[in-house]
């Protein structure tokens, strides 16, 4: 995740077309919004659009819009998501499922920057970055002759593949920190926390939904847990369990106080990191307003700036049970 962070700061600026490539659930559309947000088109609109929740007779309408009149059911003009996202970035998610014959036409309009509305007897220039994504292997699909090769070859120059979360296991308790933490706020719960053998199970699971389901999971177990309770593993769906597993008892509560704490613990430090310990450039990468708060907040958490850079980062939150007197 650290080498996607660091494609995100490299072609956040670029007029170039991106593709993020991944399974289903890794947050394919979190990466694009990233490089929307952070790049010089951030002032204008962010518009999503999924190749493969439209019908198919439907989409050339709806990207490159319409006049009225132009078609049956044309009762009204349609400007288009493309035109929508003028000066800012078209997010087409699925790209693989666009259908072969809309195809040219999108190569058209990343190649000369232009699009021919239905109806209008004269292409028009738009000023739009477009950022796409799959999870399927767009190479296999150009030798089906399912996806046109030279389309693939405009989209692709620059690629960020997000790893799934299988693979990337030291991210699952930090994940589960900001998960509760977001839950228990959106859902207007108090939790006390969740346990250790919670947290143990839930890393070890395999995930194969990705952070979607991780997030859908701690969601549902921010509901069914008692109010001022803490999840344990009594709440946990039994598809994630492993089989034949037993409960040992050692279940140690961990409060929400200090998952959140240890999830603010390892934000700061990794900040403070990536400019070389600058009190002053962390704090305001981390939107914090002044030095001043960021030195509040390391006294808080414990934060020794002098020592923690020669530190071995921990790969992740962990809470296990102290091994018996």
């Amino acid at each position: 995740m650290n080498a996607v962070a660091l494609a995100v700061e490299r072609i956040k600026d670029s007029e170039s077309p991106v593709l993020i490539l991944g399974e289903s659930g890794t947050g394919k559309e979190l990466i694009a919004r990233a490089i929307h947000r952070l790049g010089k088109r951030a002032d204008s609109e962010f518009i999503p659009f999924n190749c493969s929740a439209v019908p198919a007779e439907l989409i050339e309408s709806i990207l490159f819009g319409h006049r009225k009149g132009s078609f049956t059911g044309a009762l009204t003009e349609n400007q288009g998501l493309i035109r929508a996202a003028e000066n800012g970035t078209l997010f087409l998610d699925e790209i693989g499922d666009l259908p072969l014959a809309l195809q040219p036409k999108l190569l058209r309009f990343l190649q000369e920057g232009e699009i021919h509305t239905l109806g209008e007897s004269a292409p028009r220039k738009v000023n739009v970055r477009v950022i796409a994504a799959t999870h399927k292997e767009l190479q296999g699909l150009t030798r089906q002759n399912l996806f046109r090769e030279d389309l693939y070859y405009r989209i692709a120059g620059l690629q960020i593949s997000v790893p799934p979360l299988r693979e990337r296991p030291e991210d699952t308790a930090l994940l589960i920190s900001h998960f509760v933490t977001h839950y228990t706020r959106r859902n207007d719960r108090r939790i006390a926390g969740i346990t250790g053998e919670a947290i143990r199970l839930l890393e070890d699971y395999s995930w194969p939904g990705n952070v979607r389901e991780l997030a859908a999971e701690i969601e549902r177990l921010v509901l069914y847990a008692e109010e001022d309770g803490f999840i344990s593993r009594s709440h946990i769906h039994p598809r994630i369990l492993p089989a034949g597993a037993e409960d040992n008892g050692s279940d140690m509560e961990v409060s929400l106080e200090k998952l959140l704490d240890d999830y603010e613990r390892r934000v700061i430090t990794q900040t403070l990191r990536e400019h070389d310990c600058n009190v002053a450039r962390a704090s305001a990468a981390l939107g914090l307003g002044s030095r001043q708060t960021l030195y509040k907040k390391l006294k808080r958490l414990a934060i020794d700036v002098g020592e923690f850079l020669q530190e071995d980062t921990k790969p992740g939150l962990q809470f296990r049970t102290p091994p018996p007197a």
